[in-house]
């Protein structure tokens, strides 16, 4: 870092003179150490910009980067990533079979802030889940890295026992799974170099719910506001092992068992933030689930489209999502191309949430009108 200047002060300047439209060639350099402070050379380094932390409901929790790179060090341990956007937070991270190291700065002029990314040796987990022992060897773990990076997975012995190695340091979360299924889950926080014992964990008979739904059902019909069939509209489902996807025929009806997609039997969960139709996007909500059927009422989703701006200048580089309140609250995810976005989200209140290459992220809360033309709206951020 240049001496007298903090990396508040440098992202400030970044963001002035991208305001200002002035050009700058702005890069993030920097050296692999060990432990010791020994370059590490030919090792993957990872850049992410705007890398931060996203809840917009109660059942998401997830880490996301505005953009990311990948490079490796040279012969002398040194990173060079080039030709970043103004004004961004970078985080630039190693992880190996044995160690991670992470720093974190503001991309800025050539030749300022050289980061240093010093490896330290990874943690584990090591704990026991309470259950019926017969069940142990049919299930397996699965550990976040601390603060969302790269994970691992593990299995039980037939007391239940586990441990897992390998694992980035810092807050992270332990699921225990049937397949693709979480049974059980529970916080734990990683060390560096220690193997972090967790308190049991007990395990119910019962899959955990989830933004979607989980039905016995063996078939779908989908249906419009006013109970009618929608036909050639595409339904996405999981069983335990793997997912499914298939149109509803002429009834609405789609068969999630025995209808030509193989995926193994019930329960499913079925994916109903987004099902494509030939000239539509629906979202679904599940009305009933009665012996055999599951019914699930469609809503057309609406088109919104539309830039980011931060005063006067227009953000090429940010992610945007969408999320509704209650018992159906729901994320919707957009995409981001030359600058503008395109998210589908329900007609009513909704929460877009930007994030920005600086690592912030704001809330903008809309009312989306009534189905139509597709909606242009522009997103304004507050400057300070």
């Amino acid at each position: 870092m240049v001496a007298g200047l903090g990396g508040r002060a440098l992202a400030g300047i970044a963001l002035a003179l991208a305001a200002a439209g002035v050009a700058s060639a702005d890069e993030v350099a920097g050296t692999v150490t060990d432990e010791g402070g020994k370059p590490v050379a030919g090792t993957e380094v990872t850049l992410e910009l705007g890398r931060a932390r996203f809840r917009p409901t109660p059942n998401y929790d997830g880490w996301h980067s505005v953009k990311s790179e990948k490079g490796k060090t040279d012969s002398a341990g040194q990173f060079l990533f080039k030709d970043l956007p103004a004004g961004a937070m970078a985080t630039v991270h190693v992880q190996t079979g044995t160690g991670f190291g992470i720093a974190t700065g503001p991309v800025g002029p050539a030749g300022q802030g050289p980061l240093t990314v010093r490896m330290r040796p990874l943690g584990g987990v090591r704990g026991t889940v309470l259950g019926k022992k017969s069940k142990m060897q049919s299930l397996r773990l699965w550990v976040t890295g601390g603060d969302g990076f790269r994970g691992r997975e593990g299995s039980l012995e037939k007391n239940g026992s586990f441990q897992v190695d390998g694992l980035a340091p810092g807050a992270a979360t332990i699921y225990v799974m049937f397949s693709n299924f979480t049974m059980a889950e529970a916080p734990v926080t990683i060390k560096v170099g220690e193997v972090a014992p967790v308190p049991p964990i007990p395990l119910g008979e019962d899959f955990l719910p989830g933004e979607d739904p989980l039905v016995d059902c063996t078939k779908v019909k989908l249906v419009d506001s006013q109970g009618r069939p929608v036909p050639e509209v595409q339904l996405i489902w999981s069983s335990a092992w793997m997912d499914g996807g298939m149109n509803s025929d002429e009834k609405g009806v789609v068969l999630l068992m025995g209808g030509g997609v193989a995926i193994g039997g019930p329960p499913y969960r079925l994916r109903l933030a987004s099902l494509s139709g030939k000239d539509a996007q629906y979202g679904g909500t599940l009305k009933a689930a009665r012996g055999s059927t599951a019914t699930v009422e469609l809503r057309p989703l609406r088109e919104v489209t539309g830039t980011v701006r931060l005063g006067k200048s227009t953000l090429a580089d940010y992610l945007v999502l969408g999320a509704t309140s209650g018992k159906t609250g729901r994320v919707y995810w957009g995409r981001v191309e030359a600058g503008r976005f395109r998210i589908h989200v329900p007609e009513g209140p909704v929460k877009l949430v930007v994030g920005a290459a600086s690592g912030k992220s704001f809330d903008h809360d809309l009312d989306v009108p009534a189905l139509g033309v597709p909606f242009d709206h522009d997103i304004v951020l507050p400057e300070k």
